[in-house]
C-alpha cells in the first residue's frame, strides 16, 4: 500500500558543473593598439569569493502564483501547518515540501494510516486548467482531488446473516443504510453492479451467433446473494434506522454503532464539491473504493475482476474533487472540512470492513 499523501506539483532544477573558483586580477591595463582593451577598473588585488560550502545543489522552483502562499497562510490559521523548528526551516528553503509535510501529518491524524491499510488513495493539490471549472463560483481556485488506486475488500455475508438471525430485517436494514450512506462520498462495487455486468453479458450473447455463445459462461449473480436480500428493496425504509438503534446495545452493537457513525458522517454537506462539473473531462466514473462480496471468490467478485480489466484503459473521475479559493478563509476552511469528512468516513468504513472480515474468517475456520 502506498501511503496516503498530498502531492503538490513542483519543478526541480539542479546546478551542475564545477564550483566557482577565485579569479586573479592584474589591475588596470591600457594597450596602445588601435582597439584599446580595458580590464576591470579595480585596484590590483586577488578577487575573494565566499565559500559555497552548505549551498544546496538543487532547489524547488514554484512556477505558479500567489495561491501557494495564500494556502500556507490558511493552513497556519487552521493549525495545520507545522510549527516545529525543523518544519520552519523547511518553510524557508522549500515551501512546497513544507506544505506536503504539513498535510501528510494532518492526513495521518484524520485516520490516513488506517485507510492506507485497506484502501489505496492518491491525493493531489493542483492549480486548475483554464475552463476546467467553468460554472463553479470560485475565483483563482486550487483543486483537491482524491483517486482510488486500489479498493478495499469486504466479505459481508457472515456478518449480515448473523444480524438477520438476531432480528428479522436487521441484516437488510444494515445493508441498505450502509449502501445509502456511502453513495454520497465513495463508490462501492456490490451485487447491483454485478447484476448490471451479468445483464451486459446476456445482451452481448444475444447478438452473437450460436457457435460463439458456447464460449460464454454467464455468472449466476442471484445465487451469490443471501436469500433475505435478493428481493429486498434497495431504498432505505422508514423503519431501518429505528430498528438499528433498537439493537445498538445488543450482541452486535459494535457493528451497528459504527454503521450509525458512518450514517451521521454521510449527512454532512460536501462543501466545494465539483465532481459533477468535472465529470465531462473523464471517460468513465470513478473507480470503486470498496468491493463488497458475500463470500470469497463468489460470482460478484468474478464480475468485478472481469470489469476491472478494462478500467486502466480509460481516464477515471476522482472519488472526491474540491475547488476553493485559498485567499478566501471561509472557502478554505469549508474545503478542508469536506476532506476531513471524507477521511473520517473512510476510516470508519475501513474499521467496519476489518470487523466484517474477521467474522468471515472465524466462520471459515469453524
Amino acid at each position: 500500500m502506498q501511503s496516503l499523501a498530498a502531492k503538490v506539483s513542483t519543478h526541480r532544477a539542479s546546478r551542475t558543473g564545477k564550483p566557482l573558483q577565485p579569479v586573479e586580477s592584474h589591475g588596470c591595463t591600457v594597450s596602445a593598439s588601435p582597439t584599446p582593451r580595458v580590464s576591470a577598473l579595480a585596484p590590483a588585488a586577488a578577487l575573494s569569493l565566499p565559500s559555497l560550502t552548505g549551498i544546496l545543489s538543487s532547489y524547488d522552483h514554484y512556477d505558479g502564483d500567489a495561491r501557494l502562499f495564500a494556502f500556507l497562510r490558511r493552513l497556519a490559521e487552521l493549525g495545520i501547518a507545522g510549527t516545529a523548528p525543523p518544519e520552519i526551516e523547511k518553510l524557508r528553503t522549500a515551501p512546497l515540501a513544507y506544505v506536503q509535510s504539513s498535510l501528510d501529518a494532518w492526513l495521518k491524524a484524520q485516520g490516513g494510516d488506517m485507510i492506507d491499510g485497506n484502501i489505496e488513495y492518491y491525493l493531489d493539490i493542483s492549480v486548475t486548467q483554464d475552463g476546467q471549472l467553468a460554472g463553479a463560483d470560485v475565483q483563482q481556485p486550487l483543486l483537491i482531488t482524491v483517486a482510488a488506486e486500489q479498493c478495499g475488500y469486504m466479505v459481508a455475508g457472515p456478518a449480515l446473516e448473523a444480524l438477520q438471525s438476531q432480528a428479522k430485517g436487521l441484516g437488510v436494514a444494515f445493508y441498505r443504510v450502509l449502501s445509502a450512506s456511502l453513495a454520497k462520498w465513495v463508490r462501492v462495487y456490490d451485487y447491483t453492479d454485478a447484476r448490471n455486468c451479468e445483464d451486459g453479458m446476456k445482451q452481448m450473447l444475444e447478438m452473437d451467433d450460436e457457435r460463439s455463445r458456447e464460449q460464454y459462461e454467464i455468472p449466476d449473480v442471484e445465487a451469490a446473494i443471501p436469500a433475505f436480500l435478493r428481493k429486498a428493496r434497495l431504498k432505505v425504509a422508514r423503519s431501518d434506522l429505528p430498528l438499528l438503534r433498537k439493537h445498538q446495545n445488543g450482541k452486535f452493537g459494535g457493528l451497528i454503532r459504527r454503521l450509525l457513525d458512518i450514517h451521521r458522517l454521510a449527512q454532512r454537506p460536501a462543501a466545494c464539491d465539483v465532481r459533477e462539473i468535472m465529470s465531462s473531462y473523464y471517460d468513465q466514473s470513478c473507480l470503486p473504493s470498496l468491493l463488497v462480496v458475500f463470500n470469497k471468490n463468489d460470482t460478484i467478485e468474478g464480475c468485478f475482476d472481469d470489469e476491472a480489466q478494462c478500467w486502466p484503459e480509460a481516464s477515471s473521475e476522482p472519488c472526491l474533487a474540491i475547488a476553493f479559493d485559498p485567499a478566501d478563509a471561509g472557502q478554505t476552511a469549508a474545503a478542508l472540512r469536506s476532506l476531513e469528512t471524507f477521511l473520517h468516513l473512510n476510516r470508519e468504513l475501513c474499521l467496519l470492513t476489518e470487523e466484517f472480515n474477521k467474522m468471515a474468517k472465524a466462520l471459515e475456520a469453524r
